[in-house]
């Protein structure tokens, strides 16, 4: 196998499973996630379930919950233009990528730009988030955008996607604010590195 394999107990049985990944590198085939779970003392594999097509190296694999307490693994992967998340829980006994849309062949809804914001709990209610990026306008018109927001999503059993809330990430200074409920679709942010030669950064 040529990706990444996590040890979780996805079916809440009280021993751990192994979830691992496997990328097709030929293009011909599909990629795939495949749970191995013990089977009269032996560790076969018990189900298997597609992950996104285009996707090319799976950087993070952790555990997490979905948004009804679920247990999930979330598959992070580069994929064209930036990086998306599969979430792979149990369905019906088996293996299931809730996130992955069957007409568009990847899970569309958890696509983004990657800004280096990892999944992350964020507001400790111990249901993983995933940073979903969206650009702010820019104080002048002439100007591109710079300056971004993250909508921290949590996932349900469907797939379906929803906000818990939005936070200002600065990651060159290592600090984030969360920003009040009405504040996401009336704000721009403006960086000023002018006197950063001396320590001093600001963003207004």
């Amino acid at each position: 196998y040529n990706e990444s394999y996590l040890v979780t107990d996805l079916d809440q049985d009280g021993a751990k499973e192994i979830v691992v990944c496997h990328q097709d590198s030929t293009g011909e085939g599909v990629n795939l996630a495949e749970l191995y779970d013990y089977n009269g003392g032996v560790m076969t594999m018990a189900s298997s379930t597609r992950l996104s097509s285009g996707i090319y190296g799976i950087y993070s694999m952790v555990d997490g919950k979905l948004s009804n307490g679920a247990p999930a693994v979330f598959a992070s992967s580069l994929f064209s233009g930036g990086v998306l998340t599969d979430v792979m829980t149990i369905k019906n006994g088996k293996l299931h990528n809730v996130t992955l849309n069957a007409e568009a062949g990847y899970s569309q809804a958890t696509t983004r730009v990657d800004t280096g914001v990892a999944l992350s709990d964020i507001n400790k209610d111990g249901v993983l988030e995933i940073p979903i990026t969206r650009m702010l306008p820019s104080l002048k018109e002439e100007e591109e955008a710079g300056e971004s927001v993250v909508y921290w999503c949590q996932v349900d059993q469907g797939g379906t996607l929803a906000v818990s809330c939005v936070t200002y990430h600065c990651q060159s200074d290592g600090w984030y604010l969360v920003l009040p409920d009405n504040w996401p679709e009336n704000i721009t942010v403006a960086r000023d590195d002018t006197l950063s030669h001396r320590g001093e950064r600001s963003v207004v």
